[in-house]
C-alpha cells in the first residue's frame, strides 16, 4: 500500500525539513495549475513519469514554463524510446494517479526502480511546489531539501538542462 500525504509529511519531519501546504481544490489539468500561480510564490513546476524501450522508469522534473524535446533528453541519459509511462505502472512505482505525479511519489519507490532527472534551472528557484501525493494540496520545498529527500530514499538525482522558458502568453 503506498504511504499517505500524513506518513510524507511524518518522513519530512523525521528528515528535518522545512516545508508549507497549501490546501486546495483538485488539480487534473495544466490550465488549473496555472490558475494557482498567483497565489503561490516560488517555482512552479511539472512532473513526467516514462518509461523507455528497456524498461526503466524514469521521473522528469522541470519548471512549468520550461520547454525541452524529449527526444534531446533520452539521448542525454541515454534513454531509447523515451515516453509517458502508463498510469498502473505510475501507481505501482510512486503511488500516485497521473494528475498528482511529484516527486515526492518517491517514497513508494523502495526498490529504487525511478531514476530522477531535475532540470537545472530548478535548483535556483526557492521554493518549489509540489503536490504532496494527491491533487488537492501543493507542498513548498526548497531545492537543496528536495535533493536531500530524493537521495534519502536511496534516489540519485541527475541535473541536466532541459531547455528554454516557454514564450510568453499573449495577454
Amino acid at each position: 500500500m503506498p504511504a499517505s500525504p500524513a506518513e510524507l509529511f511524518q518522513r519530512l519531519d523525521d528528515l528535518g525539513m522545512t516545508t508549507v501546504t497549501h490546501h486546495h481544490p483538485p488539480i487534473r489539468t495544466a490550465a488549473e495549475a496555472r490558475m494557482l500561480r498567483g497565489r503561490l510564490n516560488g517555482g512552479h513546476t511539472k512532473c513526467l513519469f516514462l518509461a523507455d524501450n528497456d524498461g526503466q522508469l524514469w521521473l522528469l522534473l522541470c519548471l512549468a514554463d520550461h520547454l525541452f524535446e524529449l527526444k534531446r533528453v533520452a539521448r542525454a541519459v541515454g534513454a531509447p524510446g523515451l515516453g509517458s509511462a502508463a498510469p498502473e505502472i505510475l501507481w505501482q512505482a510512486l503511488g500516485v494517479t497521473p494528475e498528482a505525479i511529484t516527486p515526492f511519489g518517491l517514497i513508494n519507490d523502495r526498490e529504487t526502480r525511478v531514476r530522477v532527472l531535475i532540470d537545472r534551472a530548478m535548483l535556483k528557484i526557492s521554493p518549489l511546489n509540489f503536490h504532496p501525493l494527491e491533487s488537492t494540496a501543493t507542498t513548498q520545498i526548497s531545492p537543496a531539501e528536495l535533493v536531500r529527500f530524493i537521495a534519502a530514499g536511496g534516489h540519485k538525482v541527475e541535473v541536466l538542462e532541459f531547455g528554454s522558458r516557454e514564450p510568453a502568453l499573449p495577454a
